[in-house]
């Protein structure tokens, strides 16, 4: 007996027993909360959170909390917010002013200070009226005209707080429970001598009236200062005391609610659940939050409970079926679990401390381990009933049949622990992979620093992850690489699913599937993961549980879906070093302790998120929210903001956008941004439309749109343009005719003075040939005259016949103003045979005609290249006494259509020939030569093309000396015109 009693002892002084917790998030200063004390809060129809506090009134909407004030407002305090039938969210303060919040700012509707006299008034509000409940008395204050409609005093004592369920309204007074109508007529009062008595002598504070599934609640405090509950039925005016636990009952009850067949007590204790049964009877089921003073408890749309307190901010339960495990303060960083049954967990922290946690009772049967360094791994062997336990510096056997353990120096500080068969199974290390059996090293696998290992107890197969690569070891230890299209696998994690399939996680490459040694899938962000980076993987029959740096997922291998938990689920921590997944529930080990999420619920939140505008913005500017709009084309740059309202909504929700008449594709929004930006829209009609995805189960939103219509310049519209073609059109008719008009004048007047210059050039001309004819004639009988004085009659008799028919030539030419080439060459002719004689054959000249010139054809001005031989004549040739060479070429340019005249002599040359001209004659300036460029002048006179004359002094190669002139003239073709 005393043997019995002792083992119970030892057994009593290693275990403790603990509790659960559900996983919550507090929100704080890291949130911008912007308050610790709140006094109430609601829920609208919008999915808006609205937090009464001590700093005043403010809306969460799933990011961020904002403030809403008036400038009227007294204090900062607000208190009871509800919401009315047309979404209007209402509160009051203690100075007794009344205000709704519409339209994004906080309206005052009334201020009753004088009335109430600085008291807070509860109130309800109907469709027609705010109903305002003072001490005594009750005010019905229109909503239209905002008038007392009626004061109405319902009580010498205190009234409590009045509950409204459907048309009706219950308040107690000083001994009675009252029920209304809207319009504050009384319908029925139920009194007792036991309500009279309770209500009678209660203490200072209002009571609550609250109901659930037609059962009615009267809560108050009675003079022991005890919180007191009694059901009571409105018909029979049963009246019962509902029993409360009694720390509960010396707790001050704040207000209580019902959600899902519970009852939901905040207290100045924390937050009680109680079990409401069909009868209304209640049942104690949990507390939770101990020492918080819950000053109120909603449930919304998702199922996260909102709880706020007085002194310690607002906490969110986002699943309250998944809690965390209560360890002692000094145990948080939870290195290994360990399955040892379906209630019963090994678990070992960093500081040393071991032990089983079991979960039926929540209590923990403590491995006293001498080592107090961390424990690393450990491995169970349930056909043993042997936990093999490693840690940075040591290592233990602890046998659970007999509750003793031995020391062990062998697979100390091991990284994971395989199981291979009886006594046998190997670890891995910054050694290596180690077999070991019975305690002892049996063989080194190998010899890289290896990660973890794991065993396939079907196939026989071993895997190890070492520092560069995932090798594969059959029965007998034979390796085989295991690679991805040639690239090494760096494993985090390694498990198997039911199908018999490998998993690995990896550091940045997803997870890979592995079947008869090869890789079969490869799970990405682009198939479904939330992050390439794994860090842990669990099998659990056919689904995988992955842990990413981004949340925690639910991988269904035949239907290829996945289900993911983040942050918003509840989910404190993503640092995972440890997974179980039990029959009902799934264990997680963290730095910062273990916790639990239930299979049934973890993923039913099935809502679907709803999403709105917040804000438009044009050209920066911020400007009223509406469905369309119509702006200018200098207007064009749009920044949309949206928002979808739930608990941290942008850990979960992504959005899509799209543009239609721009795109037609939706395009995903980067994560955790909740605005789409253009900075310059063509001209055009869009539609800017926006769904948001949840990472959950809930699916995705309906489409939101704004229509949007950037208007073209109104000069690229059609009216404009059509009336500056038409303008245009005119304008240049106008203009056109103007100017044709101008020019016809100008044309005349040009004309005019064309013909008057034309007319003068030919007088001109007409003068200068007149004087040219006698200049040759004179030069001519001068010839004539010479031979008679020299007594050469024949000479001067032959020189005269011929000189009458060049005569008679040039007659015939004197009125003309342009002959064909053939008749100057022919006047040159019969002018160099003349000269011939009077040279006494005494000179040489030849005239050649290329072929491709058609003399007949092409016109020249009278008399243009006789000057020219004349001069050749008589200032080159004259003056030497033989040997005398003239030699006259026309030739054809194609290029620019032109003739060319090359009249060449082998004479004395020019410089020689002015000096003779000086001393025979000082007095005398040659007429011929000025006439012939005067004359030339005028040919060229207002021509395009024109006669060009160059003059080239031939000299000796040896004596350098001058032996002849070179005469080019250019003559642009002219055909003759046929009559």
């Amino acid at each position: 007996m005393v043997k019995k009693l002792h083992c119970l002892l030892v057994l009593l002084a290693f275990c403790a027993v603990y509790g659960q917790h559900p996983i919550y998030t507090q929100f704080s200063e890291k949130d911008d909360l912007p308050d610790i004390e709140f006094y109430n809060m609601t829920e609208d129809s919008k999915g808006f959170i609205w937090l009464a506090a001590d700093k005043g009134f403010y809306r969460y909407d799933g990011n961020q909390f904002k403030l809403y004030t008036n400038k009227e407002k007294r204090g900062f305090s607000v208190f009871e917010p509800k919401e009315d039938h047309i979404g209007r969210v209402w509160c009051c303060n203690i100075s007794g002013q009344y205000f709704y919040a519409e339209d994004d700012k906080l309206t005052m509707f009334i201020d009753l200070s004088q009335e109430i006299r600085w008291q807070l008034g509860s109130f309800l509000v109907t469709k027609k009226h705010l109903l305002v409940f003072a001490s005594q008395v009750v005010y019905k204050i229109s909503l239209e005209t905002k008038k007392i409609e009626q004061r109405i005093k319902l009580t010498d004592g205190l009234l409590g707080n009045p509950y409204q369920y459907e048309d009706e309204i219950f308040i107690t007074t000083n001994n009675s429970i009252l029920v209304l109508d809207l319009e504050l007529n009384i319908l029925k009062k139920i009194t007792s001598e036991a309500i009279h008595n309770d209500l009678e002598n209660r203490s200072l504070g209002r009571t609550i009236i609250n109901g659930y599934k037609g059962k009615t609640y009267l809560k108050f405090t009675d003079q022991k200062n005890e919180s007191n509950l009694y059901l009571f039925d409105v018909n029979t005016g049963q009246y019962d005391k509902v029993e409360l636990e009694e720390e509960l009952r010396k707790s001050h009850l704040v207000t209580f609610d019902f959600y899902n067949d519970e009852m939901l007590l905040s207290t100045s204790t924390g937050l009680w659940l109680y079990t409401v049964q069909p009868d209304g009877k209640i049942v104690y089921k949990n507390k939770y939050f101990d020492n918080e003073y819950a000053s109120r408890v909603i449930v919304d749309k998702s199922e996260n409970y909102w709880l706020t307190t007085l002194r310690n901010g607002v906490f969110v339960i986002p699943n309250i079926n998944n809690y965390s495990f209560d360890f002692p303060k000094e145990i948080k960083d939870i290195k290994c679990i360990e399955k040892i049954n379906e209630t019963t967990f090994f678990f070992g922290s960093a500081n040393g401390k071991a032990g089983f946690y079991k979960m039926k009772t929540n209590s923990i049967e403590w491995i006293p381990l001498k080592d107090k360094t961390a424990v690393t791994a450990a491995l169970y062997d349930k056909n043993e009933q042997i936990l093999y336990i490693s840690q940075q510096n040591s290592a233990v056997i602890y046998d659970l049949q007999t509750k003793t353990h031995t020391q062990n120096a062998v697979f100390i500080n091991s990284r994971s622990i395989s199981y291979l068969k009886k006594n046998t199974f190997f670890f891995t290390n910054y050694r290596g992979a180690i077999k070991i059996n019975n305690g002892k090293e049996v063989s080194r696998i190998g010899t890289l620093r290896a990660y973890l290992g794991f065993h396939d107890t079907i196939s026989k197969k071993s895997y190890v992850s070492y520092v560069d690569d995932l090798i594969k070891y059959d029965i007998d230890f034979n390796e085989k690489k295991i690679r991805y299209k040639g690239k090494r696998i760096n494993a985090t994690g390694i498990t198997k699913t039911a199908n018999g399939i490998v998993w690995v996680s990896t550091f940045k490459d997803g997870i890979y599937g592995i079947k008869n040694d090869s890789i079969i899938a490869n799970y990405t962000e682009e198939n479904g993961l939330i992050s390439n980076s794994t860090h842990k993987i669990k099998g659990d029959n056919n689904e995988l549980w992955i842990v990413t740096n981004k949340g925690i997922q639910l991988f269904d291998i035949e239907t290829e879906t996945f289900k993911t938990l983040t942050k918003r689920d509840g989910i404190s921590t993503y640092l995972i070093s440890g997974i179980i997944p039990f029959k009902n529930n799934v264990v997680f080990a963290t730095n910062n302790g273990v916790f639990s999420i239930d299979r049934k619920t973890v993923f039913n939140k099935t809502v679907k998120p709803e999403i709105y505008f917040t804000g438009i913005q044009i050209n920066e500017k911020d400007t009223l929210l509406q469905d369309k709009y119509e702006l200018p084309h200098y207007q064009n740059a749009i920044k949309i903001s949206f928002n979808s309202n739930g608990f941290r909504s942008k850990e979960h929700i992504r959005y899509y956008s799209r543009l239609l008449g721009f795109n037609d594709d939706w395009i995903a929004v980067d994560e955790g941004i909740d605005f789409v930006k253009y900075n310059s829209l063509p001209v055009g009609n869009y539609t800017f439309q926006v769904k948001a995805a949840s990472s959950s189960l809930a699916g995705e939103s309906e489409i939101t749109a704004i229509k949007i219509a950037i208007k073209s310049p109104f000069w690229k519209r059609t009216w404009f343009i059509t009336s500056m073609v038409i303008a245009s059109l005119l304008l240049v008719i106008f203009y056109y005719k103007n100017i044709l008009k101008k020019r016809e004048k100008q044309k005349n007047k040009e004309f005019e003075k064309l013909e008057q210059e034309r007319e003068l050039v030919f007088l001109k001309l007409e003068n200068l040939r007149s004087q040219m004819n006698p200049h040759f004639i004179f030069n001519a009988l001068n010839s004539i005259q010479e031979y008679i004085i020299l007594n050469k009659k024949n000479l001067a008799s032959d020189y005269l016949g011929k000189f009458a028919d060049l005569i008679r030539t040039y007659l015939n030419h004197s009125n003309k103003g342009v002959i064909s080439l053939q008749d100057e060459i022919d006047c040159l002719e019969m002018y160099l045979e003349l000269e011939k004689l009077r040279f006494e054959d005494k000179l040489n000249y030849s005239i050649k005609i290329d072929n491709e010139v058609d003399s007949e054809a092409i016109s020249i001005p009278t008399m243009l290249i006789q000057p020219y031989v004349e001069n050749a004549l008589k200032h080159g040739l004259l003056h030497k006494k033989d040997n005398r060479e003239l030699s006259i070429t026309l030739e054809t340019s194609q290029e620019n259509d032109t003739i060319t005249c090359t009249i060449e002599d082998n004479g004395i040359g020019r410089e020689k020939a002015l000096a003779i001209k000086q001393k025979k004659d000082k007095m005398h300036q040659s007429f011929g030569t000025q006439a012939t460029q005067d004359r030339l002048d005028l040919l060229n006179y207002g021509k395009e093309k024109q006669i060009g004359v160059s003059i080239e002094d031939l000299h000796d190669h040896t004596t350098q000396q001058a032996n002849g002139t070179k005469v080019i003239i250019t003559i642009p073709i002219t055909k003759i015109k046929n009559n």
